[in-house]
């Protein structure tokens, strides 16, 4: 395999032993919320599959993510509730 950071083989562009070594690595401080209503239970677990796997691809394994799911009634009280226990943490 071929690092796109560096361009070396034998990593990825998360191992990469350059990119860990620089000054310009960007600060992680961005978050993304996304709410997308009115899907199916199929649409919804295909939906959850894909965004772990692109947060795999995309990110390096110290971002953390969270990702609520449910019924369109009931997910305002789930995200209050998580809130919460963050904030008790």
């Amino acid at each position: 395999m071929k690092c796109k950071t560096c361009g070396l083989e034998g990593h990825n562009r998360r191992t990469c032993p350059t990119a860990n070594n620089t000054s310009s690595e960007e600060t992680r401080d961005r978050a993304l919320i996304l709410r997308i209503d009115g899907m199916t239970r199929s649409e919804q677990d295909e939906m959850h599959a894909e965004i772990v796997k692109l947060k795999k691809r995309v990110t390096g394994d110290e971002v953390k993510a969270t990702l609520v799911e449910g019924s369109s009634r009931e997910l305002p009280s789930k995200i209050r509730a998580l809130i919460e226990k963050k904030e008790n943490e």
